[in-house]
């Protein structure tokens, strides 16, 4: 009963701390799985009340005799303190907990429908904080730490570009939410990217190599609002890199590694382009574009930029 306690219910207390980030942020499932979760910990709940009833009063564990399974004579001869009163008791109120996250759980559906709307709109005007805002309000409703960290991103953002001092409560805010919450909030990029980094509330810039990303680019922009993107393997896949639609929103683009820089001369013209560093690239030398945006080129032995700023 041990065993099948686990089966039933570890899975339920995994997946919430993966949607909540062992916080106490809502859980989001369809109304299928939240059923489906209830059934499972409601048996695995069962299955620890029983083992509990075994123990007898003037005792502190379950007898061993009245352990049959082959399983459950492993978990006795491993860790035999798992059938004492009290640490049954202790893994049923976990997963009275996670019973009780199941029913607080909120309708994915529909929650998504409406956030799914206003990060198009992220997505489409990458540029504008104004619908990050907008987002920020409407997650902080059921969500309020991704809230807060959008907002406190975005403060601090705009902050630095008028020249100011970011606000030092905002940033340790910021860094705190980050620090818990940073793969959740990823939206499915740390499968697709080497490194990935947020500015401005969104994941702004990931790190690849060119093949990858051009094999990966419409996805790479459906996930999150790109502006800044580091390629390397440059040997293979840099021209079918920079050729990918979504490169024309990007306001950096940083190469690493060896490579022919000729297909930065030959691709189409990155519009909004604002600084290319080519620091990690051996012996480059800035290429002859011309692009409406460009103002800073940066080459070996450059200082390193400050993108927080873009």
């Amino acid at each position: 009963m041990l065993a099948y306690s686990d089966e039933r219910g570890l899975p339920w207390l995994v997946e919430q701390g993966a949607q909540t980030g062992h916080g106490k942020r809502p859980w989001f499932i369809s109304s299928e799985e939240k059923a489906r979760g209830l059934k499972e910990v409601d048996d695995a709940i069962e299955a620890l009340e029983a083992l509990a009833r075994l123990v007898p009063a003037e005792a502190d564990v379950v007898p061993p005799a009245s352990i049959t399974s082959a399983v459950g004579r492993q978990i006795l001869a491993s860790e035999p303190r798992r059938f004492s009163r009290i640490r049954l008791g202790s893994r049923r109120e976990v997963f009275v907990q996670v019973r009780a996250a199941l029913l607080a759980a909120q309708p994915k559906r529909q929650r998504d429908q409406n956030l799914d709307a206003l990060f198009a709109q992220v997505l489409a005007r990458p540029d504008d904080d104004t619908p990050r805002l907008v987002f920020a309000d409407a997650i902080g409703a059921t969500d309020p730490e991704c809230g807060e960290f959008i907002l406190a991103e975005v403060t601090i953002r705009q902050a630095r570009r008028a020249g100011r001092a970011a606000d030092p409560s905002l940033v340790t805010l910021a860094a705190a939410h980050l620090r818990r919450f940073s793969d959740v909030w990823a939206n499915g990029l740390p499968k697709l990217a080497e490194a990935w980094s947020f500015r401005g509330g969104f994941v702004e810039h990931v790190e690849l190599s060119a093949t990858q990303f051009a094999a990966e680019a419409p996805k790479l922009f459906a996930l999150a609002p790109l502006r800044h993107v580091t390629l390397t393997g440059l040997e293979h896949g840099l021209g079918s890199a920079l050729a990918q639609p979504g490169m024309q929103q990007l306001v950096a683009l940083t190469l690493k590694g060896p490579g022919d820089l000729a297909a930065l001369e030959s691709c189409r013209p990155l519009a909004r382009l604002e600084v290319l560093d080519l620091r990690e690239v051996a012996d480059a030398r800035a290429p002859g574009v011309k692009w409406p945006r460009l103002r800073s080129v940066l080459l070996p032995g450059t200082a390193a930029p400050d993108h927080q700023s873009l």
